[in-house]
């Protein structure tokens, strides 16, 4: 399977206003959850951020085989079966929930929405609940993760994208 990720805007040493991981941090947990899918057998395409100065290090694509995808998402999210995202708060995500594709979402807890809101997102992606270990690694229940490949699928409704509540 397909599975296109992606990848956050690196902050390059850059204090944000909103709530985003330092790049070391989501580094490593690319590489953990990189090495999971390729271990797994997937084929890991990358879309990443295009204004982003820092790129993912080469260790991913030498070694883990991940693939970079060049253009605009929106040209090129055709290439993948699944979109897998970690930042519900960039253009991209709204564009993936819009698109035909089942789409995973990790979520760190960057955004927080009211129940209503969660029950629909929950209907158009399948979430899964990210956290942060005691010595600050992002981690997630590798088995939902597995469970969430099988059944996003069935998570495509328009709902979200579509609703105003």
């Amino acid at each position: 399977m397909k599975i296109m990720y992606i990848v956050q805007f690196y902050n390059n040493g850059w204090t944000e206003f909103g709530a985003k991981m330092p790049d070391i941090v989501l580094i490593d947990w690319q590489l953990k959850l990189l090495n999971y899918l390729s271990e797994k057998g997937h084929e890991i395409l990358v879309k990443q951020h295009p204004g982003s100065e820092v790129k993912m290090p080469k260790y991913f694509f030498e070694e883990i085989g991940v693939k970079d995808v060049q253009g605009r998402f929106e040209d090129v999210y055709g290439k993948a079966d699944i979109i897998l995202t970690d930042d519900s708060g960039s253009t991209t995500f709204g564009s993936a929930l819009k698109s035909n594709k089942p789409v995973i979402f990790i979520d760190f807890g960057y955004t927080t929405l009211r129940p209503e809101e969660l029950d629909v997102l929950k209907k158009s992606c399948y979430v899964i609940k990210g956290r942060f270990l005691d010595d600050n690694r992002a981690d997630i229940d590798w088995n939902d993760l597995k469970l969430g490949l099988d059944k996003c699928h069935s998570h495509t409704d328009q709902a979200y994208v579509k609703t105003k509540i």
